[in-house]
């Protein structure tokens, strides 16, 4: 979705995903991809043609994280599968390199900053994530922001993901 929603929390600034950062997104992601669900490499085309099409997604907003203090670019996070009827979006496709800015931690802030943004400023009332369970410092992150286990599938030998969810409480 082209959207122009910001978010800023701890040392961490949200703005909207552009394609030169999503290239930058991919470079990333691409270097983290045992982490994801689709975890093939993904080429300059393809993240061409998914920036494409994401823009044209209505409840699909992703963003770039810059850090605060050096105001360099160091990830991305998004909010999707956003339904307004059941006042619920899903967390994800977030990737951060607290490495380049030398700081540990800004999972945590961009995992917050992303989910006041979907509580307050898009009325959400519940977000959910899935995670690999072998993800522990992506799942000790989530705890950390607040979110619940609420349940664990098996999907393949030696692998499970766990479903995670956070609610709204000022609401």
């Amino acid at each position: 979705m082209n959207h122009k929603i910001n978010g800023e929390y701890g040392r961490v600034i949200l703005t909207p995903l552009t394609l030169e950062e999503s290239e930058w997104m991919r470079i990333l992601r691409n270097q983290n991809k045992q982490w994801f669900i689709y975890s093939e490499e993904i080429t300059q085309e393809e993240q061409k043609k998914w920036y494409q099409n994401y823009l044209c997604k209505p409840d699909d907003i992703m963003f770039s994280v810059y850090h605060k203090g050096s105001g360099k670019w160091i990830g991305a996070v998004a909010l999707y599968n956003i339904d307004v009827i059941n006042n619920q979006a899903e967390f994800g496709r977030i990737v951060v390199d607290g490495e380049s800015v030398h700081k540990r931690g800004l999972g945590l802030d961009t995992t917050i900053c992303a989910c006041q943004i979907g509580f307050k400023q898009l009325g959400i009332s519940k977000i959910k994530l899935e995670v690999y369970s072998n993800n522990i410092a992506a799942k000790k992150t989530y705890e950390k922001a607040g979110f619940s286990v609420i349940g664990i599938q098996k999907i393949e030998e030696g692998r499970k993901m766990i479903s995670m969810e956070l609610n709204n409480v000022s609401k």
